[in-house]
């Protein structure tokens, strides 16, 4: 493998080779015996530890797909749930027997008027009848 020995390209147990002007000769470009472009670009090969790591990596987003998958599957099974329900109530509703607003409407002020008599609310309770009134203590300091 090439290294760089004081900014320079060398080949491994090469000197570095300055001019009087402390550049090499070399320094432009790298021997041919080196890769392309320097051995910058050359990747390292992934030790043990960055395998398991990405594995780690790789292992947790499949759990993570899997349990999105699981709640999509819940989501769905109760989004279905909430669908029959539904469906059963509107059923139930529509066979019931329906009045129109404006019969409902006549029927309640009906009731109202003949039960006037009887609504505390309009007609007041008399003061004799009353649980609620204030009790008159009579009572005489001397």
């Amino acid at each position: 493998m090439c290294r760089r020995a004081g900014g320079a390209w060398a080949a491994p147990g090469a000197r570095h080779r300055a001019g009087p002007s402390g550049i090499g000769r070399d320094r432009a470009e790298p021997p041919p015996h080196c890769p392309p472009g320097g051995p910058g670009l050359r990747l390292p090969a992934p030790s043990s530890a960055r395998r398991r790591r990405e594995q780690r990596g790789e292992r947790r987003a499949a759990q993570a797909r899997e349990n999105k998958m699981k709640e999509l599957m819940s989501n769905s099974t109760t989004n279905i749930s909430q669908a029959r329900k539904a469906v059963e109530q509107l059923k139930m509703e529509a066979y019931m027997d329906r009045m129109k607003v404006s019969k409902a409407a006549a029927d309640l002020l009906a009731y109202c008027d003949a039960h006037i008599g009887e609504d505390p609310l309009i007609i007041p309770v008399p003061a004799s009848e009353n649980p609620f009134r204030e009790k008159k203590l009579f009572c005489t300091i001397l």
